[in-house]
């Protein structure tokens, strides 16, 4: 299960960013409201053991240096996560049955572009599509 720790800190390889300055009260109502819509979502594909995060919130300074990183990207808004997923399983649930993702309101960066990774996001501005799944 994502815990809001792992979530904020990457598990716990950036701890100073469990207090950083630019997590807000806005921010963190949306991390928790996005924390249990992931939980539920991995429980109901049979991975809730997925703990991993490789990258949680980030803090614009960090997203800024990060090579093909959105310049307004969900994870400083903390909207999006990368959960190591080095057997492609959450993709693989994902593709099986891609109305899953819509049920919770999620999308999923498309498998091809994040190999060895994960990125899942609820974005408020994205569109629709069948397969709920998006290039970089």
């Amino acid at each position: 299960m994502l815990t809001e720790y792992n979530y904020l800190t990457a598990s716990g390889k950036y701890p100073e960013r469990e207090n950083h300055k630019e997590l807000t009260i806005e921010l963190k109502a949306n991390m928790n409201g996005f924390i249990p819509t992931i939980n539920a979502f991995l429980t109901e594909i049979g991975l809730s053991d997925v703990e991993e995060v490789s990258s949680g919130f980030r803090p614009t300074d960090v997203n800024n240096k990060i090579p093909n990183a959105a310049k307004n990207s969900l994870h400083s808004r903390c909207l999006a996560v990368d959960f190591a997923d080095p057997q492609g399983k959450i993709a693989k649930k994902c593709k099986e049955n891609p109305t899953l993702l819509k049920n919770y309101g999620l999308f999923l960066e498309n498998p091809a572009y994040t190999k060895g990774w994960c990125h899942l996001d609820k974005s408020p501005t994205r569109s629709d599509r069948p397969s709920r799944m998006f290039n970089p």
